[in-house]
Order: structure tokens, then C-alpha cells, then sequence
């Protein structure tokens, strides 16, 4: 039972009787996995469950925009050569595609 107890606080509430009995089983200890459930059960060991994702970014507010502390200048000084087109590199460009950038050998 302190085996249980252990693997069951060392995995923060997490692992139920089936992976109890696998890691019992892993250190030589012989059980079935009804009884580990069933010794969970006696002692209140209730398994957390996994939090489900939430989605916590909102960027369709009405709030002000934070200041531009840093007062970072975003220029590329070699400019633009044609209009969606960056040249980042000698060797690479990239070219706009819709929505989207895609890198091009020069």
C-alpha cells in the first residue's frame, strides 16, 4: 500500500490504477490492476484530470495599444526593390505570397 501511495504522489495525482500496476509491476511487485484500483479506493486517491486548453488571447478589443517603450525603428536599409519583395540576404529573398512570405534562392 506505501508503494501505491508513493507512485501516486510522485506522479502528482496524476496516474490512475492502470499505470500504478505498471510501475508495481516494473519494480517486481505481483498485483492485479482491480486490486490496485481497488486499494486506491480505500484510501482516497482520486486522479486529477487533465485541464482542458483554454484560448485566453483576445485580440478583437477596444482597449488602447501598449506604447512603444523601446523606441525600436523597424527600417530594412537596403529598401525594398520591388514591391513584396525583402531582401534579407545575398543569397536568399523573400517574396510575399498573399498572406503569406516565401524564401526564394537569388
Amino acid at each position: 500500500m506505501t508503494q501505491i501511495c508513493e507512485l501516486f504522489h510522485a506522479s502528482k495525482a496524476r496516474y490512475g490504477s492502470p499505470r500504478i500496476h505498471q510501475d508495481l509491476q516494473a519494480l517486481g511487485i505481483q498485483c492485479s490492476q482491480k486490486r490496485v484500483a481497488q486499494l486506491m479506493k480505500e484510501q482516497n486517491l482520486v486522479v486529477r484530470k487533465a485541464r482542458r486548453f483554454v484560448a485566453t488571447t483576445d485580440s478583437g478589443h477596444a482597449l488602447p495599444v501598449a506604447q512603444n517603450l523601446l523606441n525600436r525603428e523597424y527600417q530594412v536599409e537596403s529598401g525594398w526593390a520591388e514591391p513584396g519583395l525583402l531582401e534579407t540576404s545575398p543569397i536568399f529573398q523573400q517574396h510575399k505570397v498573399g498572406y503569406m512570405w516565401r524564401w526564394c534562392l537569388t
